[in-house]
């Protein structure tokens, strides 16, 4: 089973953009879990969020951290994002 790490780099956010990035960690668990596919979580950790996410590709996580961190340069807000997919061992 594989699975995706996405992680934001954003130092100390104000509490407008921990809000957005705990919207993107919530949006993504609950459609996960919604169509049964898996689940995310976010951990925030020495000024990275790294979000961890189960049942979905990095072909497609792709496509939101793109229109995510598209949305946040609109609003001013530079992100540094990593992705990548690691195949977890069962």
């Amino acid at each position: 089973m594989s699975q995706v790490i996405i992680e934001f780099a954003v130092g100390k956010p104000s509490s407008w953009l921990q809000e957005k990035l705990d919207g993107f960690v919530w949006v993504l668990d609950r459609n996960l879990r919604h169509n049964r596919l898996g689940q995310a979580e976010g951990c925030y950790e020495e000024g990275i969020l790294q979000v961890r996410a189960d049942g979905i590709s990095l072909a497609e996580i792709r496509s939101l951290v793109d229109a995510f961190t598209e949305s946040m340069r609109h609003h001013g807000e530079r992100l540094i994002v990593h992705v990548r997919e690691i195949n977890a061992v069962e």
